[in-house]
């Protein structure tokens, strides 16, 4: 594990689980408009699935309470709206799989409790970061000190920054109504994720 996702754990683990599991929710936000660009371009897919998932997460939150049936069948249709990115030739295509992915991590983490799916989400968030400034900064040369340049790179930084500030304010809260809306606003303040027009 690398020292990214040792500090992320550090602070995952003084979490209660409903904390956890907005925290899981809030990044898997983050990445919802990769899909639904991906959906958007080469008309596949269905970004309403995930949608529902996100709506059914914070459910959740709100005491609403949710069989693991209609867990297990959010979780199928994410399954098979989940792109296989060799059937496409958009470079959207691996972005959008990061989505599901990190969709798919958080419904699989409501149903297990297990907190690997957590940090799991983190790294999948950060790993599309990661992709996004090889591909769109660096292209396909890339310098010989490439890990330390990424992890430079303002996008990085700024996800960095967002995970870690909300792991920070999660910390002791009580997770009511109110506090989920502070905590979006706070969420999508930090701008996009990566910048899509530079990925199309």
């Amino acid at each position: 594990m690398d020292d990214f996702l040792k500090s992320i754990e550090k602070k995952i683990v003084k979490l209660s689980f409903k904390q956890q599991v907005l925290f899981a929710v809030l990044t898997c936000e983050k990445l919802l408009p990769n899909y639904r660009e991906f959906s958007s371009i080469v008309r596949w897919g269905s970004i309403e699935v995930l949608e529902e998932a996100i709506v059914m997460i914070y459910q959740y939150l709100q005491d609403i309470e949710l069989d693991d049936t209609e867990l297990d069948g959010i979780y199928e249709k994410i399954i098979e709206i989940t792109p296989n990115i060799e059937n496409f030739e958009s470079d959207l295509a691996s972005y959008a799989l990061d989505t599901c992915s990190a969709i798919s991590d958080a419904i699989e983490f409501l149903l297990s409790e297990d907190q690997s799916y957590v940090l799991n989400i983190a790294s999948i968030a950060r790993d599309t970061v990661d992709m996004f400034i090889q591909e769109s900064i660096y292209s396909e040369i890339l310098p010989d000190d490439s890990e330390a340049k990424i992890a430079e790179n303002e996008y990085m930084k700024k996800e960095y920054r967002r995970q870690h500030d909300i792991l920070r304010k999660l910390l002791g809260a009580e997770i009511t109504l109110p506090f989920i809306s502070t905590m979006r606003e706070l969420n999508n303040s930090s701008g996009s994720i990566i910048e899509l027009s530079l990925v199309i």
